[in-house]
């Protein structure tokens, strides 16, 4: 599993990618909004992870915001790792269903939560939730479902996906995916790729103008944004970018914080 995301990863080189994979997942999933957040805060142990490898998932991270939610062959097909789901379709702009593996370039341990209701996180190296799986250990990850007895028993685990402005991110009928930055480039890595928060608000900033001519080229996805979480939870837009169409003309326009 480990060797295939490595061999997966190699078709992935610029900063570009994972932006056009998630756009297109949106889209895929019909979506009309997704949202990049560079989020720097770091969060209390929730009581899920092994607390040796905690503070490597708790602290700054990319997430993926888009207000579509996954069916159950998503759920399945996203958890298992060996196979894309979107085939050979060439029309997509993601690369044959690799997809959602171009996130192993920044994380090891990939999660999200979708319509409130199911919490997942995957885990291909099988360290980070390793004692959760203490009866399943061959699975790389696992999927909760938020029910009363979970927020019992883990009462801040959604709090990594809640954000400053949360009108603008609302849990349910959604999905956000989390990605918790690669603090330290080792052998038993996915990757050797370790960026900090910086550097992806650096290059979301570069990316706005690239974002608004795909959004031409859409059907579902009508608004791309991108914004920044400082570590105090102050929120700041970066950009955002929204579809108008009027009678048989289409046209982006773009707000760029100032």
């Amino acid at each position: 599993l480990m060797a295939r995301i490595r061999r997966l990863l190699e078709q992935y080189h610029g900063d570009l990618d994972y932006i056009q994979e998630f756009i297109q997942n949106a889209e895929d999933a019909r979506a009309s909004r997704i949202f990049f957040i560079v989020d720097e805060r770091t969060h209390e142990d929730q009581g899920i992870f092994d607390r040796d490898c905690a503070s490597e998932l708790l602290g700054p991270a990319l997430l993926i915001y888009n207000d579509a939610t996954f069916s159950e062959k998503d759920f399945k097909g996203i958890q298992n790792l060996r196979v894309g789901s979107k085939g050979n379709d060439l029309d997509k702009i993601g690369r044959y269903g690799a997809g959602f593996n171009c996130a192993y370039h920044y994380t090891d341990c990939p999660s999200f939560i979708s319509e409130n209701e199911k919490l997942c996180f995957l885990d291909p190296l099988r360290r980070y939730i390793l004692k959760m799986n203490a009866r399943r250990p061959q699975r790389p990850g696992r999927m909760f479902v938020i029910d009363d007895q979970f927020c019992k028993d883990f009462p801040h685990a959604r709090e990594p996906y809640s954000l400053p402005d949360s009108d603008q991110f609302p849990l349910d009928g959604s999905t956000m995916f989390r990605l918790p930055l690669r603090t330290r480039e080792a052998p038993d890595t996915l990757s050797d790729t370790v960026l900090r928060a910086s550097h992806f608000v650096k290059q979301l900033k570069k990316h706005a103008s690239e974002a608004s001519k795909m959004l031409l080229f859409l059907n579902s996805l009508r608004e791309i944004g991108a914004c920044h979480i400082e570590a105090d939870g102050t929120l700041e837009w970066l950009w955002r970018v929204e579809a108008k169409f009027v009678l048989l003309s289409a046209s982006t326009s773009l707000t760029v914080a100032s």
